[in-house]
C-alpha cells in the first residue's frame, strides 16, 4: 500500500495513510464482532466483501490525500471484518465439532493467499509499470465472494417465500 502512494503522493502521506490504515482495523474488530452476534452473518460478509471492493476502487483514483485517507479507513476497517468473519463463517458452516480440524485447513491456504498477493502485485508492476491490473484483480475477487454470499441468501429469502405462500 505504502508503495502505491509513494509512487503519487509524498512519503508523510504514505505513512498516514498506513497509520490510518492500522487505526481502523482496531476499531473494526470490535465493530465486526459485535455486528456478528446482531445481524446474518451471511449479510455481514457481503457487506464487507463490497466495501473492500469500493475501497480498492478509490485507491484507483486515490489522487489527494483526502482519498486515499478515506481508502486507508475503508479498507482498514473491512480487512478487520473479513479477519473476524472467518472463524464465525466456519463455525457457522461446520460447527463448533470440526472447526479445528477445517480451521487447520483453510488457515494455511488464507496464509498463502497472504504472502502471494505482494508477489502477485511485484510481478503485475514488472509486466505493466503500475498497480492498476492487480488492484482491478483484487476488486474482482472481492466482488465474486460478495456475489457468492448474496447468492445464498438470495436462495435463502426464496426458501421461506415459497413457505409462507404454501401455508
Amino acid at each position: 500500500m505504502l508503495v502505491v502512494f509513494r509512487e503519487s503522493h509524498c512519503p508523510t502521506v504514505a505513512a498516514g495513510t498506513l497509520s490510518i490504515f492500522a487505526l481502523s482495523g482496531a476499531v473494526g474488530s470490535g465493530i465486526w464482532g459485535m455486528l456478528a452476534e446482531r445481524f446474518s452473518i451471511r449479510l455481514i460478509s457481503v457487506g464487507t466483501f463490497a466495501v473492500s471492493a469500493c475501497s480498492l476502487a478509490l485507491l484507483l483514483v486515490a489522487n489527494h490525500p483526502v482519498i486515499a485517507y478515506v481508502f486507508a479507513a475503508l479498507f482498514g476497517l473491512t480487512a478487520r471484518g473479513e479477519a473476524a468473519m472467518g472463524p464465525i463463517l466456519v463455525s457457522h458452516y461446520f460447527g463448533r465439532r470440526s472447526f479445528g480440524s477445517i480451521s487447520g485447513v483453510v488457515t494455511p491456504i488464507n496464509m498463502l493467499g497472504l504472502g502471494l498477493g505482494p508477489v502477485a502485485g511485484a510481478v503485475a508492476f514488472d509486466l505493466t509499470g503500475g498497480y492498476q491490473s492487480i488492484i482491478l484483480i483484487f476488486i474482482g475477487a472481492f466482488i465474486l465472494r460478495s456475489e457468492e454470499h448474496t447468492s445464498e441468501l438470495q436462495s435463502h429469502h426464496d426458501l421461506v417465500c415459497r413457505l409462507l405462500l404454501e401455508k
